[in-house]
């Protein structure tokens, strides 16, 4: 159900407010299952704006474990530009 609504070519890992949501809803577990093969087939991997804190065990071990050594992997930190208001 999930698939038709996801772009094959980007895709955003979403954060969970409750760790425990991966395990208890459906929908997470499927999202993150999803997310762990489009991160071990990407070639190029960016994040935008996203610092992992250590407390973020989900997300370390997705990242971790997914991404291969040999993928790209850039970082957009718009926080280290300068802004104009």
């Amino acid at each position: 159900i999930v698939k038709r609504h996801i772009e094959s070519k980007r895709f955003i890992v979403l954060p969970v407010l409750m760790k425990s949501d991966l395990t208890d809803q459906p929908t997470f577990r499927l999202l993150w299952d999803e997310a762990y093969k489009k991160l071990e087939s990407a070639t190029h991997v960016i994040f935008i704006g996203y610092s992992m804190p250590l407390t973020d065990i989900p997300a370390g071990f997705l990242f971790g474990e997914a991404i291969r050594k040999s993928t790209k992997i850039d970082v957009v930190n718009l926080s280290s530009q300068s802004c104009r208001a």
